[in-house]
């Protein structure tokens, strides 16, 4: 992002006390240029670097900095100003996903972004100082006078920044006002400024690093910010960041405290639920709005039972023999009602062939392609983001994007794909045979999660389902797949591998030899428990967690 293009954004903006801004928006225009492909700091570090000063057997991650995705503005501005109605999706462009929206590799921050964040800022302000009740409710005095609004600025600073303003920033603040004769256009400029400021975008955690060093610990309210955005996508809540800004959550004990705190809230439910979507796959789905609403509601519902209410296993939601949906989805799945209004828990039948989550339409949804499921793309997507396995891509001369031709002698679909991919001598065999007879297994379930026996494009084209997870055993449909997935037992390595990529913003460096035994060491700590809350607790209260390399 060029400093000009900023300028010139910063002088068509309708902003009161535009010359007070600019310093922010050229600071987010270096910062935003540090944060793409270069933190700012050189560094030839190979990887086998020394960490001993850092403690012992500590393996840290290389980080970037990381900006706000579009769901944490939403939640973080939800937080700060009771706005629930996610502003940030209508401004900000939209974050790429591989599979996780918070990779800062991706973060795409450009005049757009810019833009985008001042009208956000402008829309957020608007909308408050309109609505009287929830702007009263939100100020903490009623005076409305110089004090009134000098406090307001010190608590909804704290809480945008992540941290106490400084004295300097509580006066550049004040004195921008000053001009200003009316209170709520008092309050305007300060939200304007503050959701427009690079501390409210970027989670900063340079202020213990020195210039020569690597990798340093971050400080206690930092650290605040990187617990709540992992675990519940949201800014610190009050007594989160109040511990951070006390330098309490240096204390192991009550890190541990407020991580297991935050566990049982419903905000962390919904960042398992989102973090869930991302990894499957199925938080774009593309169906119905009532459908997708269903069993989005489905599959949360499980995830909350399974990991949340019952505290089991992680894979008990690849075992489960339940489902929590009502008449209407359950008459959509092919499954029994009970004729009764509202969602019940209902048993799938031994002949449904469903068990678990991978029998969700949520799961069933995603991998599609030429309007219906493709065989290979559903094998690619378990390889790939339940396996955590890569697949070469298809050599250049292939074309990916032409369904298999049907031929006299291939005329239904499992036959068409075996004749273009599965034969003998081809250069594309071997990679297919690690995907497509996982495919083959889940074709008697559409993309909206039914049943069904014969193709709906060929009708005399009748469905076997039967599949293999090579060198595991056959299987036909999601139950049997699950089970042969938990005996094959990568599921659960993928589970923390992709959980830490979550927790830090960025894919594993397999050729980081740090990265790589903090997973495994993560790994091996879950084969312990294999409970999902246990592993974000682990996480949290490692010392990497704590700890910020610069890649």
């Amino acid at each position: 992002m060029k400093i000009m293009k900023i300028k010139s954004l910063f002088r068509n903006s309708n902003i009161k006390n535009r010359t007070k801004i600019l310093p922010l928006l050229i600071f987010l225009a270096l910062i935003i240029s540090s944060s793409q492909g270069c933190n700012g700091y050189k560094t030839t570090f190979d990887g086998n670097g020394d960490f001993s000063s850092l403690g012992v057997g500590v393996n840290p991650i290389a980080t970037g900095l990381r900006r706000l995705t579009v769901e944490e503005a939403n939640l973080t501005i939800l937080r700060i100003f009771k706005d629930t109605t996610g502003p940030a999706t209508k401004f900000i462009p939209e974050d790429d996903y591989g599979p996780f929206d918070n990779d800062y590799r991706t973060q795409e921050n450009s005049e757009v972004f810019v833009r985008g964040a001042e009208f956000l800022a402008i829309d957020v302000s608007r909308r408050l100082i309109a609505d009287t009740a929830r702007l009263n409710s939100i100020l903490s005095c009623t005076t409305k006078d110089a004090a009134c609004f000098t406090k307001f600025v010190q608590t909804i600073g704290q809480k945008a920044y992540r941290r106490p303003l400084t004295s300097n920033e509580m006066s550049q603040v004040v004195k921008a006002a000053a001009a200003l004769s009316v209170f709520n256009d008092k309050i305007d400029l300060s939200i304007r400024l503050f959701l427009q400021s690079p501390y409210f975008w970027v989670k900063s955690e340079t202020a213990q690093r020195s210039p020569a060093s690597i990798a340093h610990k971050i400080t206690s309210v930092e650290l605040a910010s990187r617990v709540s955005y992992f675990v519940t996508g949201a800014s610190p809540d009050d007594q989160l960041l109040q511990a951070g800004i006390s330098g309490n959550l240096v204390d192991a004990n009550v890190l541990r405290a407020q991580t297991e705190r935050l566990l049982a809230t419903t905000d962390a439910l919904n960042q398992t639920d989102r973090m869930h979507a991302m990894w499957l796959g199925y938080n774009k789905m593309q169906l119905t709005p009532t459908l997708i609403s269903s069993m989005r509601a489905e599959t949360r519902d499980l995830i909350k039972k399974v990991l949340f209410d019952d505290n089991l296993p992680w894979v008990e939601l690849l075992k489960s023999n339940k489902t929590y949906i009502d008449d209407s989805l359950a008459v959509h799945y092919g499954l029994p009602v009970t004729g009764t209004t509202g969602k019940h828990w209902i048993q799938y039948p031994a002949s449904s062939g469903r068990q678990g989550i991978l029998s969700h339409g949520t799961f069933l949804s995603a991998a599609g392609k030429f309007g219906g499921t493709s065989p290979t793309q559903r094998g690619y997507h378990i390889r790939k983001n339940l396996f955590c396995q890569k697949i070469a891509p298809p050599p250049p001369d292939v074309s990916a994007d032409d369904p298999p031709p049907a031929t006299d002698e291939a005329k239904c679909k499992i036959a068409r794909y075996k004749a273009l991919t599965l034969q003998p001598g081809s250069s594309c065999v071997g990679c297919h045979m690690q995907m497509d007879p996982i495919g083959f297994g889940l074709e008697n379930f559409t993309a909206s999660g039914q049943f069904i026996k014969y193709e709906a494009a060929v009708p005399e084209c009748e469905i076997e389902g039967q599949g293999a997870l090579p060198g595991i055993g056959s299987f036909s449909g999601p139950r049997e797949l699950s089970n042969l997935m938990i005996q094959e037992g990568s599921a659960d390595s993928c589970l923390v591998t992709r959980v830490i990529e979550f927790a830090f913003g960025r894919r594993i460096n397999e050729n980081d030899q740090y990265s790589v035994e903090y997973v495994e060491n993560m790994v091996r700590k879950f084969s312990s428990h294999s409970n999902y809350k246990q592993l974000i607790v682990d996480i949290v209260t490692s010392p990497e967690f704590s700890i910020r390399r610069v890649e």
